[in-house]
């Protein structure tokens, strides 16, 4: 069901994004990068699902999704 997993990566995202901060506020700033990457590619991944109505693609590299994504 696509609407389930396109929350599925939401709710992943800000999870990602809530360790992110915590990191930062620890200045633990390399993982805080590697978190916030994690964020946004699932943020990304959702957008594509939902435009696309089928599976992103297994990648990470963030413009190539949001480019695909139509962003």
């Amino acid at each position: 069901d696509i609407a389930k997993l396109a929350q599925a990566w939401q709710r992943s995202s800000r999870e990602d994004f809530k360790v992110a901060k915590s990191l930062f506020d620890n200045k633990h700033y390399a993982y805080c990068l590697f978190f916030c990457h994690l964020a946004v590619e699932k943020a990304l991944k959702r957008i594509y699902l939902l435009r696309q109505q089928k599976l992103p693609p297994f990648v990470h590299n963030l413009v190539r999704i949001a480019y695909e994504s139509g962003l």
